[in-house]
């Protein structure tokens, strides 16, 4: 979503936008989120950069790189 959202407001050439997110625990005590952002369109490199930055500063990007505490209620 936010890619084409940053695509649209920069009239960006994007066609579509998908992400596939893997989640890897084979650390120890670890968890590492990888993900792989594709996105079609008669892009340059640049703007392919400028997408990928753009999707990286999202809501959801930014939740899950920032610090999580677990608070729990009964």
């Amino acid at each position: 979503m936010t890619a084409r959202m940053y695509a649209e407001k920069h009239q960006l050439p994007l066609a579509s936008a998908s992400c596939e997110v893997r989640i890897d625990r084979s650390a120890v005590e670890s968890v590492v989120l990888a993900y792989v952002l594709s996105v079609e369109g008669d892009l340059t490199a640049d703007e392919k950069q400028q997408i990928q930055e753009a999707a990286a500063r999202c809501p959801v990007a930014r939740t899950l790189t920032g610090q999580i505490h677990l608070q729990t209620t009964i």
